[in-house]
């Protein structure tokens, strides 16, 4: 045999151990034609005839990946389908059980419907991706697979219960199942799955309570339980898991208090638990959360007052802890020394005294976006405080604060508020009580009650001074509030005028000739009285 031909077979031979190396396992290739020809619109561009998806991954855009081979010279095996986003239309197709070797299937982001079967997926699939999509019927258990690691079916119309288990065995890491149509509780077996790291069970009709078993997930990052109908407690179990960075509880219908233990959750980036119906006090332990960028607790029953400690969490940059009617006590001006703070919601409760003077660290700050403190309590005249300047970057409410002296009608607010009258300065001789008290004292408002009404304005506009004796011992006076209401001649729209120790009060912004109405009534350690019979008075 010549040199020449010697030369050409073993060219010939390179090329041939080469293109083995390189090709498809024909199994493989039979079942990616199968897959593609099962969708009728917008199929995958697989140019399966021609060219060889593991030659030439590239070219196919990397929707499928090849295994690297188990021994030499052997054809290549697909390991991964990836078509998110490509608007496939459809069932699943069954032939996907003949991707024998198959790891990943990313199918998210498209417009596939109906039930999903079970005995459809390869049973060494890891990774499955259903995200976004119309399928519907019960949630898949996935009984058959034996390395099961991440489960996305989030966003589709799954119904029915939740599964106790997932796979054959226990090594599930992401547990994806949001904004589904999922009813049941949470079952108890998902705290067996050590190794999660991921849950994701939001936006569902979810009933019943957080089982303490997910105390035991000791891998968890992420919990995400909002939006459902669950009640009873927070677990203080949940308060164990040490690598959680993320908590949404929040917009259920959760009871009791809120766990000092959550304070132990030093990762902790985020903590949501607005929208429920938790009572008790702020737990002091949250200011130890180091790590906390965003703090809701807005929408709940909590009471006494906001910790000092919350305005020491070095990162928190949201704070929303609006609409619980009886917090009370002052604004905490260690919020004011945050660095990164820029959305501050504390709006609809019942809090008084001023606003920190410290605040103009936040109001001046760029990156300083929203002060909400309307509908409280809040005392002080605008004129001589922080509000004199307007922020530079800030949307600021402090409207609806009876007690504010304002001056300053660029910070009414959206709703428009009867306190940005010049003439209604009134300021409480003391801040409201901060608890709720332990027995009635009443109050007579017959006894020498009109004492004085002096001339204010060119306006017509005067004052009236008030007077009431107190049916209370000596020891008892020190520890009674009293608040006045003011309504014009017969209506029984009452508003607040006063609020202090003393047992009289100025009100100011009254007209000569027209007639007012006021009642009085005492709070005692806490303790809210009976309001005195209606007294009519004519400023004369």
């Amino acid at each position: 045999m010549s040199k020449l031909v010697l030369l050409a077979l073993l060219a010939l031979a390179v090329v041939f151990v080469t293109r083995v190396e390189a090709r498809t396992e024909p199994a493989d290739l039979a079942a990616l034609k199968a897959f593609r020809d099962s969708f009728q619109v917008f199929k995958p561009n697989w140019p399966l005839e021609t060219i060889d998806p593991c030659d030439n991954l590239p070219l196919y855009k990397f929707t499928i990946t090849c295994l690297p081979p188990t021994q030499p010279h052997f054809p290549l095996r697909v390991g991964k389908i990836s078509l998110d986003c490509y608007g496939l239309r459809g069932t699943l197709p069954s032939v996907l059980r003949n991707f024998t070797a198959l790891r990943i299937l990313d199918l998210g982001n498209n417009y596939l419907s109906g039930n999903v079967s079970e005995s459809i997926f390869p049973a060494r699939l890891q990774y499955i991706n259903l995200f976004n999509n119309s399928f519907e019927g019960p949630v898949p258990t996935f009984s058959n697979l034996t390395d099961l690691l991440e489960v996305y079916l989030a966003k589709n119309k799954f119904s029915g219960r939740i599964p106790a288990v997932f796979g054959q065995n226990f090594s599930l890491r992401v547990l994806s199942l949001n904004s589904n149509n999922l009813t049941g509780t949470v079952p108890p077996t998902l705290g067996s799955y050590r190794n999660l790291t991921q849950l994701f069970l939001a936006n569902n009709t979810l009933n019943g309570t957080i089982s303490t078993s997910l105390g035991n997930l000791s891998s968890l990052v992420i919990l995400s339980l909002w939006k459902n109908g669950l009640t009873g407690g927070i677990p203080t179990q949940l308060g164990g898991l040490s690598k959680l960075r993320f908590l949404y509880l929040d917009r259920n219908q959760l009871t009791g208090s809120i766990p000092s233990q959550l304070g132990q959750l030093r990762d902790l980036r985020i903590l949501y638990l607005r929208e429920n119906r938790l009572v008790g006090t702020i737990p002091s332990q949250l200011g130890q959360l180091s790590n906390l960028t965003a703090l809701s607790l807005a929408v709940n029953n909590l009471t006494g007052s906001i910790p000092l400690e919350i305005g020491n969490i070095p990162r928190l940059a949201l704070l929303h802890i609006y609409l619980n009617r009886n917090l009370r006590g002052t604004i905490p001006f260690t919020l004011a020394f945050s660095s990164v703070l820029n959305d501050l919601d504390l709006s609809s409760n019942a809090l008084s005294g001023t606003i920190p003077q410290e605040f103009s660290n936040l109001l001046n700050r760029p990156s300083f976006r929203r002060l909400k403190l309307s509908w409280n309590d809040l005392s002080g005249n605008l004129t001589d405080s922080i509000f004199r300047v307007k922020p530079f970057n800030a949307s600021v409410d402090i409207s609806q604060n009876p007690w504010l002296c304002n001056s300053l009608p660029e910070w009414c607010g959206p709703r428009g508020d009867k306190s940005c009258d010049t003439v209604k300065c009134v300021l409480p001789t003391t801040a409201a009580p901060t608890t709720r008290p332990a027995n009635t004292t009443s109050v007579n408002t017959t006894r020498s009650f009109v004492l004085s009404n002096k001339k204010r304005s060119e306006q017509d506009v005067e004052s009236l001074t008030l007077n009431w004796v107190s049916s209370v011992t000596d020891d008892e006076n020190a520890s009674v509030n009293y608040e006045a209401e003011m309504a014009e001649e017969d209506s029984d729209n009452y508003s607040i005028v006063y609020r202090g120790k003393a047992p009289m009060a100025t009100v100011q912004g009254l007209h000569k000739g027209k007639q007012y109405q006021f009642r009085i009534r005492a709070v005692h350690d806490g303790i809210v009285g009976p309001w005195s019979d209606a007294i009519k008075a004519t400023v004369q």
